[in-house]
């Protein structure tokens, strides 16, 4: 990765198990503290979007993020190279393929999917590159990245100028065995954020670290 001129006048980048607050924090961030808020995984819902023919908002939803839709199975997905590379990464027979297809999926992996196994896999640094530009287009702006989940997107940040925020929430652990779910454990962060639950408390939180 080439290690970029261009310094943002701030760029945190936010990492955390799903469900620790990382978009909360993000939210009282912009609200508050006049950032503006990106994800390296905005692209990866418009994508993954278009090719199921369903909604980023459903996709989003985290009610249902977990709960398997026929929606998404892969005999309603539009891009076929993705169905591909899915199955030959998961070795499913001739035999097996037609049941394969039907089995409905859970919005996380749909999109784990996508974004690493597919995408990522093909080209480590597509999600960056997609940040990167819209990063250098608009220096002049604090940002808040909600979603760091690998090293080279945490290099990112720093190459930038920024730093690391791991935000921790008693309780919440992987909600998946995969590598997506990883980095945050062992990452050496800038800033710890703990959200203990209640939003006036992750608010004064927020405040006293951004208001050093």
């Amino acid at each position: 990765m080439d290690v970029y001129d261009t310094k943002l006048q701030t760029l945190i980048g936010l990492t955390g198990a799903a469900g620790s607050g990382k978009d909360s924090v993000a939210g009282i961030m912009v609200l508050e503290h006049g950032f503006q808020q990106i994800a390296f995984a905005d692209a990866l819902y418009e994508e993954v979007s278009t090719a199921f023919n369903v909604s980023v908002e459903f996709l989003k939803n985290r009610n249902t993020k977990e709960r398997q839709a026929f929606r998404l199975s892969m005999r309603n997905c539009t891009d076929a190279e993705f169905v591909r590379t899915i199955m030959r990464m998961h070795g499913i027979s001739l035999l097996m393929r037609i049941f394969w297809r039907w089995k409905p999926r859970s919005p996380r992996q749909i999109l784990q999917w996508w974004g690493t196994d597919y995408r990522r896999a093909r080209c480590e640094a597509y999600w960056i590159d997609k940040v990167c530009d819209r990063l250098m287009l608009t220096p002049n702006t604090h940002w808040v990245i909600t979603d760091v989940r690998f090293q080279n997107e945490a290099d990112l940040v720093r190459e930038f100028g920024g730093q690391l925020g791991l935000v921790l929430r008693p309780g919440v652990e992987p909600v998946a065995n995969h590598v997506s779910e990883a980095f945050w454990q062992t990452c050496n962060p800038d800033i710890v954020i703990r959200n203990y639950g209640t939003l006036k408390g992750l608010q004064n939180t927020v405040n006293e670290v951004f208001s050093q």
